[in-house]
């Protein structure tokens, strides 16, 4: 089993010659780019995504000529490098995510999808459209080839920052769950979970609405509200469920993010801050990781929330329904939007 956490899950992958002339290939069948003021999913029709492969999404017009890259403002070749830059053509400002060619088809093919699917909600930033950037090292361009996806800029601060030392104000905190669970109840209608829920993904507009940014951790599920187990961890340990330490993912485990997430939303902590030094204590100590995992898992299952005298009973409800440590009883999404907390 392999602790890939912060949306990192890539592995080794190389382009062949005879991958590249498939796409040049392909490229002349496809049509013309996508109008990239439009979002890339209203181009296809819902269940026409489910199916598409990398390269039905994928132009191979050069980027360069399209976009002049301004600031590169993540540098965190984890889960791959982040651009502003400017559409040449209008002026508009869009945000690039370039990654490398060691993640392997089949996980850029994942964060497509997810984000094309996902796009269709207001509460998304959108994907525009997808490239490939041809290799920079002409000795070794194999290698070098980057994917950019191209996406909606949303100029704000994230929602990790606007909470700060906690908002006080319980009607904001609504405002704020409010589009996040319609947000979250939308993918997981459309068998999309995100799996790296946190305020660090989630952007304020220039209206302070939400917006959630990073698929680079989601997957698709088989059916509506079906879990699966990997030996591949991802995500961000405070925010983790239970069940995935153990490899399991699906809807619940999403929703026990949004529980800790509602609880920093007040209180500027999330409750389960300890996990990441303790991972690193035990790490370091010599135990192997899934040793670790279990013993991590256990302190979870048997932590005791304290909730600050500013949350009201009914916010308090909430909290503890999303999380449930068995993820059978744990509060789903579409329930979750109707519950009197956010009424």
């Amino acid at each position: 089993m392999a602790f890939m956490c912060d949306g990192c899950r890539h592995s080794e992958s190389k382009y062949s010659a005879t991958t590249k002339a498939k796409y040049a290939v392909q490229n002349s069948t496809w049509g013309p780019l996508r109008d990239l003021g439009m979002r890339i999913a209203t181009a296809h029709k819902t269940e026409d995504i489910y199916n598409m492969s990398l390269l039905d999404f994928m132009s191979l017009a050069d980027p360069h000529e399209i976009f002049e890259l301004q600031e590169n403002f993540n540098n965190n070749g984890n889960f791959g490098q982040l651009y502003l830059a400017r559409d040449k053509r209008d002026g508009k400002t869009v945000c690039v995510k370039m990654l490398s060619m060691d993640a392997t088809d089949e996980m850029i093919l994942q964060e497509v999808r997810g984000h094309a699917l996902a796009s269709k909600h207001p509460s998304v930033c959108a994907l525009y459209g997808v490239f490939m950037e041809e290799g920079w090292l002409t000795w070794w361009p194999e290698v070098s080839r980057r994917v950019w996806l191209v996406m909606e800029y949303a100029k704000g601060p994230t929602l990790q920052q606007h909470i700060g030392g906690g908002i006080q104000d319980e009607k904001e905190i609504v405002r704020i769950l409010r589009q996040i669970v319609d947000c979250v109840a939308f993918l997981h209608s459309r068998k999309i979970i995100h799996r790296d829920l946190k305020s660090a993904n989630f952007v304020l507009d220039g209206e302070k609405n939400i917006r959630l940014v990073d698929f680079g951790s989601s997957a698709m599920i088989p059916e509506v509200g079906q879990s699966f187990t990997t030996d591949e961890i991802v995500g961000s340990l405070p925010y983790f469920a239970p069940e995935v330490y153990g490899g399991t993912y699906g809807p619940a485990t999403d929703m026990f993010a949004l529980g800790a997430l509602s609880i920093e939303l007040g209180s500027g902590v999330v409750p389960f801050f300890f996990v990441e030094v303790r991972m690193s204590e035990y790490i370091s100590k010599g135990l192997e990781v899934l040793v670790a995992a279990k013993r991590i898992q256990e302190e979870v299952s048997q932590y005791q929330i304290t909730f600050g005298k500013h949350f009201s009973s009914e916010y308090q409800s909430f909290a503890k329904k999303l999380l449930a440590m068995d993820p059978s009883q744990r509060l789903q999404a579409a329930a979750a939007a109707k519950e009197s907390f956010l009424a």
